[in-house]
């Protein structure tokens, strides 16, 4: 049995993601939360993006975020050793999406 350790707040400038283990289980994920820093523009229209080691977990609403707001997703899966939990934000402009910058993961 593998002994998992949760990964620290990641972040590259743009986004931020945090994993929360499930209580009693490091080695569980009961869910991710992204938001925008606080470095980057103080809003951006756009959405989340959230995905982990078996594909995708869930999309935010597209919708005007602050770096104040944050996205989540309910998630209950057992992490494993070198599993990445990453989540990346996608901007709109007129009426296509840019992902803003390569995505952000935290690493079991």
């Amino acid at each position: 049995m593998s002994r998992c350790s949760l990964p620290d707040i990641q972040g590259n400038g743009v986004v931020a993601v945090y994993i929360v283990p499930q209580s009693g289980d490091g080695c569980s994920v009961l869910r991710m939360m992204a938001q925008l820093t606080p470095v980057g523009p103080p809003s951006t229209t756009g959405f989340f993006r959230m995905f982990g080691p078996r594909g995708h977990l869930g999309d935010s609403v597209t919708k005007l975020w602050t770096f104040e707001e944050s996205y989540r997703v309910e998630v209950n899966q057992k992490a494993f050793e070198g599993s990445l939990w990453c989540a990346e934000f996608w901007m709109k402009t007129g009426t296509s999406f840019t992902r803003t910058s390569d995505p952000v993961c935290g690493q079991f």
